[in-house]
Parts: C-alpha cells; sequence; structure tokens
C-alpha cells in the first residue's frame, strides 16, 4: 500500500500525490501527515507539529505548505482531525523523503497549540486502528 492509497483509503483523497501533505474527507475531518521525529510527549500528551514556518520563509507559496495552512485553521474551527505517522529517510536533509508510514494506526485530535514561534502544533488526543477509521 502506498501512502496515496492510504490517505484514498481513509476518505481523503490528496490533490496532488507529489506536493500535498494531507487531505480533507467529505464528513470534514482533516487526514495530515506527520514526521515521526516531530511527535514529542508534552505534559503526559503527544503533540504532533503541524507547521515549521521557518523551512518556508523563502517560499511562502509552497503549494504543500498552503494547503498545510488551510488544513490547520479548519482543524482550529473545530474540524476532527487524523494523522498519519511517517518516517523520514534522513531528518537533517531538506526537503524530507519518506522512508516508511504507519499503515495501522492514526492519532487523533482537534486541539492546536502554538508555540513560541507560532507554529502549529495537534494535541493527540487518542490513538485508532486505521480500521476503525476506514472510509466506506
Amino acid at each position: 500500500m502506498t501512502l496515496t492509497d492510504l490517505f484514498s483509503s481513509l476518505g481523503a483523497k490528496l490533490a496532488n500525490q507529489r506536493w500535498a501533505w494531507g487531505g480533507a474527507r467529505d464528513d470534514g475531518t482533516i487526514v495530515l501527515r506527520a514526521w515521526q521525529d516531530e511527535i514529542h510527549l508534552i505534559d503526559g500528551r503527544y503533540r504532533a507539529r503541524l507547521t515549521y514556518h521557518k523551512l518556508f520563509v523563502n517560499d511562502p507559496d509552497n503549494l504543500g505548505f498552503v494547503e498545510r495552512l488551510r488544513h490547520v485553521q479548519l482543524i482550529e474551527d473545530g474540524a476532527e482531525a487524523f494523522v498519519v505517522i511517517c518516517k523520514a529517510t534522513d531528518p537533517k536533509k531538506m526537503p524530507r523523503s519518506i522512508e516508511s508510514f504507519n499503515s495501522e494506526f492514526v492519532y487523533s485530535g482537534r486541539e492546536v497549540i502554538k508555540d513560541e514561534a507560532g507554529d502549529s502544533w495537534l494535541v493527540c488526543r487518542q490513538k485508532l486502528d486505521v480500521s476503525e477509521i476506514r472510509s466506506s
């Protein structure tokens, strides 16, 4: 199964296989990718980084980043979110490439927290088996 196939099976077709970082389901739920090394346990709850503004200072019109900002706004406005966890081939190399992804579970959440740099983090409410949330 490819990452595109996983998103499709979750009902969140990607706008573009090359640059899209997530998608929206017909029920308004947002399904996003997040990097494994950017999920941290803070105050007893996992938080997944959704934005990293510093990386896009010189590329504010990056299609994936613009789409991500729109998805974050939808979550802040009350949409449920599912996070698919991806492992980077080399976390220090930019742009990153995906070595693997978890097709068995996702994190869910609705709360977005901003850090000191203005970046958005999803507070992960629970870990869900992918089979529980597959699109029918």
